[in-house]
């Protein structure tokens, strides 16, 4: 139940301050090697893991969030 993650690959502990929950990554300094599996790739699959999860949750206020926000510009166009 974190409302605030931060995903990152340092580990400082002022972080701790304004977030709950920290995931460390791990870095790799010349990607440019091209012998190894970027680290980049296993980050973009965890993010777009989360994301699918965030959009399969509570899907009726998204969506009337979204229609309240283009409803709104709409109005404010036509001004």
């Amino acid at each position: 139940n974190a409302t605030t993650v931060l995903i990152t690959s340092r580990k400082e502990k002022e972080f701790e301050e304004f977030c709950d929950e920290i995931i460390l990554l791990a870095v790799k300094e010349h990607l440019d090697n091209g012998k190894a599996i970027s680290p980049q790739f296993p980050i973009l699959v965890m993010v777009d893991i989360f994301y699918a999860h965030f959009l399969q949750s509570d899907k009726f206020h998204k969506q009337e969030l979204h229609d309240y926000t283009l409803n709104a510009l709409h109005n404010n166009k036509s001004m």
